[in-house]
């Protein structure tokens, strides 16, 4: 990858910030226009004019050529896992709408055909979601992003004030007992948790593209809609509203909460997740067996 302007000729996979996904799914006009010039010089690099042009005379594509991509994927899955192809035209327009208010889709349901039975407390939980991350971004292949940019997946685990407060009381050890440095030590690596998270912006992109997969399905039968940018873009604000006013919080209370959904994600879409499956064989009445 190559930046415009820039004295380096190559930048290597480390330095680059990742991926569309682990910033922005929804990039500022100023990014998009990075994002472009940097398409643009790699076209005219590799001596792709075809596609140079095409960027530049089609705007869908400059603007969605990846998420229009992951929402295919969306569009495979959303018929079976929210369990609406084998409803009657009717009854499916009703569960679809149900599950496109409030966000509804992103959480686990107790009864399937009853939006209105999503569980609150788990939120982006929905098998749909884990689906759509892993097959998006982690599919077992070496070009996966996933794979790929493996070292961009960070922790946002915070130094929250009571961390905060044991960094500070370090700072006065010689009044302190050796018991109080080691439970304060404790506190702050309890707060503090490294383990990797799926990018809000990469979770959000997930929710977006199942919300445009689920509204192509509301009369009961499916008609293609265009991947609209302004529209997408305000489900995906809505996206971020959830993760940053009601999950982490406006004075960040949820945020380990938050850390802790999103590891859950990333465990579970990378396919680390805990199998409740066991691996024992299982017992076999050979005496009864003809």
């Amino acid at each position: 990858m190559t930046y415009p302007g820039s004295s380096k000729q190559y930048i290597s996979k480390k330095e680059q910030p990742g991926p569309l996904g682990f910033r922005n799914a929804y990039p500022e006009p100023a990014e998009q226009q990075m994002i472009n010039l940097s398409l643009n010089t790699a076209c005219t690099k590799h001596k792709q004019h075809h596609i140079a042009n095409q960027i530049q005379q089609d705007r869908e594509y400059r603007e969605l050529w990846f998420p229009i991509k992951v929402k295919e994927i969306a569009a495979g899955l959303v018929g079976g896992l929210y369990e609406f192809m084998k409803l009657a035209h009717a009854e499916r327009s009703t569960l679809v709408q149900g599950l496109l208010d409030r966000l509804a889709y992103v959480f686990p349901l107790n009864n399937s055909m009853q939006p209105s039975t999503w569980r609150s407390n788990e939120p982006y939980q929905h098998p749909a979601i884990i689906e759509v991350l892993k097959q998006a971004f982690f599919l077992q292949d070496s070009k996966s992003i996933g794979k790929r940019y493996e070292d961009n997946f960070q922790s946002t685990s915070p130094t929250d004030h009571r961390a905060q407060n044991s960094i500070k009381l370090l700072d006065y050890v010689e009044t302190m007992t050796f018991l109080k440095i080691v439970v304060n030590l404790m506190e702050f690596c309890a707060l503090c948790d490294p383990a990797k998270e799926i990018p809000m912006p990469m979770l959000t992109l997930a929710g977006v593209v199942i919300f445009a997969a689920l509204k192509e399905w509301a009369s009961g039968t499916r008609v293609n809609e265009d991947f609209a940018g302004i529209v997408m873009s305000e489900e995906y604000e809505k996206h971020i509203s959830l993760c940053k006013g009601r999950i982490i919080g406006e004075d960040g209370s949820g945020r380990n909460k938050y850390h802790n959904m999103t590891t859950r994600l990333y465990r579970e879409a990378k396919g680390q997740g805990t199998s409740t499956m066991s691996s024992e064989l299982p017992e076999v009445d050979v005496d009864g067996m003809d």
